[in-house]
């Protein structure tokens, strides 16, 4: 590794069939193990999620939901597989009770008695990722579902060396997880965190029988076994007995979805992403909004940052205002991203000046049916914290994936289903817990949420694939790592490495790698800019990887030199 005045770098793999890049070494070696027996990319990215939920347990789960763009290149269009986390049929509006104050939890909301949207058995949302894997398998994949789950199954049974990153954020929801004695017995060592593994192999073993034979389960029934049978009535039973609104209904009653990409222009690229109540309308808004500017002229300094960050402030003002679950409110998903709603947002960056105010437009003009009579007042999260991962997967056929997936919180709800080894997220806390507002709770309502994976196409072929973990940081990551391997031509291993920032708190971060000339810059221009020291934990960005196609078909993969993140090229 080589660490730099702009750059942490590794060394890029290079694959000639194929290449996994996921946050876990043993979980990008799953996937990898899918092309030597003659899978193709959605099956190394199908047991690369499996695995992630077995290795990085805190992240992503059976209990978790997500989303991904898979580029097709038998019809050569892309598409959006949707396994995100649904509020149950029980969710009424007003079925939490409110507290005095703001959360200081997840999104900063109304405080809620005993924060039952974010701990325990109420803030379980209906679980998605069973859901999407096989779905996307079954539509794309070449190898049965019990030959990709495989990796997962055995790494579930075997006790696996406790890692450090692994025994820190243990330790650091320990107070949540000993509530729950299932959950517990997984992840504590007699009621405290276990000792990460030493050189000379002295620490802790995580090992997690019940979840090896859930995904058995799984592998031979496939996600029948999940939402219909044995396991779903052990859910159900539980929630039940412990006051939680998730039912076996819910579960009988989910689908993942599969609809075109939403795709935009950038450069003389194509970028397809996430459509809906995710985070790829406000990454599009602002890639959109730069590329009517050169940010290669001067190369990746102060002024580049500065019209990155105007636009950043922009899109999220957008975001906040306008965007929800359509299928709910209305949200003008196609004014946004017009020609004419761009132009007249544009022209409000100034290229010396930051803006002294940042309010959001009325894309509402420029949406197809123009504004409805009434619309409920936008909800206002405050700064956000998740935890997802990410993994990307592509082959030299052109078949590429870029997927996230995520429990909300560290370790979800800290639930774990009794005999099962299934560990239940927190999407719950996604919602707004008054009611009347955009993001307000009801029955079977999706949550506006972060996640943005992306694949650039060019010339109708993918080019790059791309995504991030990190809650609302990853919409400025994507953007920054598209913007570093179109705009400046760095490789994905280089564009991940360089110095990032970040907007979306409403102020500006940035990576104390640039140097205090550059920030000194920023502050002139009039931002208000707080240095971050990007380390290797608590760092203060979204956490990448990345998959680059070489004119030559070849394949480059990139990971986050700040997280035990990898990449493994065939």
């Amino acid at each position: 590794m080589q660490y730099g005045w702009r750059t942490v770098d590794r060394v890029e793999p290079i694959g000639e069939r194929g290449m996994v890049a996921a946050k876990h070494r043993l979980a990008s070696e799953a996937g990898a193990r899918m092309f030597a027996l003659g899978g193709n990319a959605i099956d190394a990215a199908i047991a690369t999620a499996f695995a992630s939920g077995v290795v990085e347990p805190m992240m992503s789960g059976l209990g978790g939901g997500g989303v991904m763009i898979v580029h097709d290149p038998a019809d050569g269009q892309s598409y959006c597989v949707e396994f995100g986390m649904r509020s149950p049929a029980l969710a009424t509006p007003d079925c939490y009770d409110l507290a005095e104050g703001r959360s200081t939890e997840v999104f900063k909301w109304r405080a809620v008695k005993d924060e039952a949207n974010t701990v325990g058995y109420r803030a379980v949302a209906v679980p998605g990722a069973v859901a999407g894997y096989t779905t996307a398998l079954a539509r794309w994949g070449r190898l049965p579902l019990a030959t990709v789950i495989g990796p997962a199954i055995e790494l579930a049974a075997t006790a696996l060396p406790v890692e450090w990153y692994h025994a820190v954020l243990v330790g650091r929801e320990r107070h949540r997880l000993r509530r729950f004695p299932a959950s517990a017995a997984i992840f504590l060592d007699d009621d405290a965190p276990p000792r990460a593994v030493d050189l000379e192999g002295v620490g802790g073993r995580l090992q997690q029988t019940d979840l090896a034979r859930t995904l058995e389960r799984i592998a031979a029934d496939g996600p029948d076994a999940f939402y219909r049978g044995p396991l779903a009535a052990a859910i159900d039973a539980d929630m039940r007995a412990n006051d939680g609104l998730l039912r076996a209904d819910d579960l009988a009653a989910y689908r993942a979805v599969i609809r075109p990409a939403l795709t935009f222009p950038y450069r003389d690229q194509t970028v397809a992403t996430v459509p809906g109540p995710f985070g790829g309308v406000t990454m599009a808004e602002m890639l959109r909004l730069l590329d009517g500017f050169d940010l290669s002229a001067g190369g990746p300094d102060a002024a580049t940052f500065h019209l990155i960050a105007e636009a950043s402030l922009l899109a999220f003002a957008d975001r906040f205002a306008h965007l929800a679950d359509s299928e709910v409110v209305p949200v003008p998903f196609a004014g946004l991203l017009t020609d004419e709603y761009i132009a007249a947002r544009r022209a409000l960056i100034d290229p010396a000046r930051a803006a002294t105010s940042r309010a959001a437009g009325d894309p509402w003009r420029y949406e197809p049916g123009g504004r409805p009579g009434a619309l409920p007042p936008p909800s206002a999260p405050g700064p956000a914290r998740s935890n997802t991962t990410h993994l990307c997967a592509a082959d030299r056929d052109g078949l590429a994936v870029s997927l996230t997936s995520t429990l909300m919180s560290s370790f979800g709800s800290a639930v774990t289903i009794p005999g099962t080894g299934i560990l239940l997220n927190n999407g719950m806390s996604w919602f707004d817990p008054e009611p009347g507002r955009a993001a307000s709770l009801g029955p079977s309502r999706r949550p506006l949420t972060n996640q943005t994976p992306a694949i650039v196409l060019d010339g109708g072929k993918p080019r790059l694939v791309v995504g991030a973990s990190g809650g609302r940081r990853i919409l400025d990551a994507v953007a920054q790592i598209i913007i570093g391997h179109l705009d400046f031509g760095r490789s994905p291993q280089g564009a991940i490495g360089g110095a990032r920032m970040d907007c979306s708190e409403g102020r500006l971060l940035i990576d104390d790698r640039v140097g205090q000339e550059q920030i000194d810059a920023l502050i002139a221009r009039g931002h208000t800019v707080k240095p971050i020291h990007n380390d290797f934990f608590g760092g203060g960005f979204a956490s990448p990887t990345a998959i680059g196609y070489d004119p030559d078909g070849r394949l480059r993969g990139g990971a986050d030199p700040f997280y035990p993140a990898i990449a493994i090229g065939v």
